[in-house]
This record gives C-alpha cells, sequence and structure tokens, in this order.
C-alpha cells in the first residue's frame, strides 16, 4: 500500500509511516516522563514518582523497540535519552 504526500510527488509507503510515527510516540513518551519527574520534585508529591516509572519504563522499550525497527536513530534515541 502507498500514501501520497500533501504535494502529490512524493509517494511514502505506509510501513515508513509506521516506525516514524512510533519513534514521534516514543519521543513524546520521554517528554511526558520527564516533565513528570520534574513535577514530583515538589514537596510531598514524591511519592507519585512511583507512577511515573513504570511509564518510562514502557516509553523505553517502545523507543528501543522503534529504534531497531527503523534501523535509524533520531527521534527514537532522542526517546531513549529522555528516558
Amino acid at each position: 500500500m502507498v500514501w501520497n504526500c500533501i504535494n502529490g510527488n512524493d509517494i511514502i509507503s505506509i510501513e515508513v509511516l509506521r516506525r516514524f510515527s512510533m519513534q514521534i510516540v516514543g519521543f513524546i513518551m520521554g517528554i511526558f516522563a520527564i516533565l513528570g519527574m520534574l513535577f514530583r520534585l515538589i514537596p510531598f508529591l514524591g511519592w507519585s514518582n512511583w507512577l511515573v516509572i513504570p511509564f518510562a519504563g514502557v516509553d523505553l522499550i517502545i523507543s528501543i523497540i522503534s529504534v531497531a525497527i527503523s534501523k535509524r536513530g533520531g527521534v527514537g534515541v532522542a526517546g531513549i535519552v529522555l528516558c
């Protein structure tokens, strides 16, 4: 299956879009994990880090899988670093 870009000249396979979207999801989850951990630095909210740690673990798994599938770095590696 193919999908045309907005300009109509480029043809991108659905598989490429899936690989890149998985990297974007890992990156966004990494940003949320960092923001969550920074928010938990407020006194009396440190106990809620136990909610962020599993979220960051899932993000790490998604980011590693996306880098392994796409065989490219970029946003997927940034998602790994953010974990």
